[in-house]
């Protein structure tokens, strides 16, 4: 058994080695593309819906929203792919309105907007505000 000057010494050290866990561990990124896989196969049975809503309104949308910010790196991915499917996730977990905020900063993209001009000023958006939602490892 540790006494107890060792013992602080030794949570002291792992503290020093271990990293801050950070958000979107392995585990998080395994949970997020089952969830994400379920999602777009629930997408393309609703192709021809208007409302883009009745896209997620499913369980493995919900799963990624309850994530929350452990899952935005993910999402951001998705979306720099062309996944434009998830623009709505980013609202729903940041509580931004980005269209407001383009509107504001006098964001443009090339495609005048759409889904893809939306997953544009997230993705704008994301490196603006990233640091804010990853925490880096310790010591880097």
């Amino acid at each position: 058994m540790l006494k107890y000057g060792r013992f602080t010494a030794f949570l002291t050290l792992l503290m020093v080695l271990l990293p801050i866990v950070t958000i979107g561990s392995q585990g998080d990124r395994v949970e997020f593309e089952k969830s994400y896989q379920q999602l777009v196969k629930h997408y393309k049975r609703r192709a021809l819906y208007s409302d883009t809503r009745k896209y997620i309104d499913c369980d493995a949308y919900q799963k990624i929203i309850k994530g929350g910010n452990k899952n935005l790196p993910f999402v951001v991915e998705k979306l720099k792919a062309g996944d434009f499917i998830l623009n709505n996730a980013m609202w729903d977990i940041t509580n931004v309105d980005i269209n407001q905020l383009a509107k504001e900063k006098g964001w443009q993209t090339n495609t005048m907007g759409g889904e893809q001009g939306v997953s544009k000023w997230w993705i704008r958006w994301w490196e603006i505000n990233k640091n804010r939602y990853v925490k880096p490892a310790r010591g880097k």
